[in-house]
């Protein structure tokens, strides 16, 4: 485990997309045909993963290597933006190369930022029934996520962001060396800004995600 703060990082997607055509994508199985677990074709370039979610990307295979590129039928897959997959409903995709059109996002890091925390919960339904022996009972509802981040105040990025109502990527990085983050699309709620009369001028930013929070290695 890393120690508190050694190798952490957090950096936020720009507000405008890159296109990019003919983007070099790679192949992934599913882990057994027994399971129900698809394959994904995934954007190969870790800079290129961050994916404009309000735009439509287009995977191409080429197969046989060097004959025919023909456009993959979206009705096999789901976009994940947020890493810059295509994922399979049913199945692993075919053999082949594969290349994408896609707009994506560049990942900067956050000038001045120091820490993070990030709070994922579940809302739950109370189904407590008679014969529950006193005690409550509860079932899952939906998911959700908020993260603070406490930074030096540098510029006025983020109050632009919340001015906008702009939704951007969010990397919470765990361990740069080991590849560790939480990522995911967010929306600023809060924009804090503290001047003391004796130290630096200090920003938190309250942001909700929209939609999962993802883990990566």
């Amino acid at each position: 485990m890393p120690i508190a703060g050694k190798d952490a990082n957090l950096r936020i997607t720009s507000g405008v997309a890159t296109t990019s055509t003919n983007e070099a994508a790679t192949r992934s199985t599913g882990i057994g045909a027994s399971t129900s677990v698809a394959g994904f074709v995934q954007v190969t370039s870790t800079a290129h993963r961050h994916l404009d979610p309000d735009a439509t990307p287009a995977l191409y295979l080429e197969a046989p290597v060097g004959v025919t590129t023909s456009l993959v039928s979206s009705t096999l897959y789901n976009v994940q933006p947020v890493n810059g997959k295509f994922e399979w409903k049913t199945g692993d995709p075919s053999t082949g190369t594969y290349t994408a059109d896609i707009e994506w996002l560049t990942a900067s890091q956050v000038s001045g930022g120091r820490e993070w925390s990030l709070n994922v919960e579940s809302d739950m339904f109370e189904v407590s029934e008679f014969g529950s022996s006193g005690w409550k009972q509860y079932q899952p509802n939906l998911n959700g996520a908020s993260v603070t981040l406490s930074k030096y105040w540098t510029d006025a990025g983020f109050f632009d962001l919340f001015n906008t109502e702009s939704k951007f990527i969010v990397e919470l990085v765990v361990d740069d060396a080991q590849g560790w983050k939480y990522e995911g699309f967010v929306r600023i709620a809060a924009d804090q800004i503290g001047t003391p009369v004796d130290g630096l001028v200090g920003e938190s930013i309250n942001c909700t995600f929209d939609g999962p929070v993802l883990f990566s290695t």
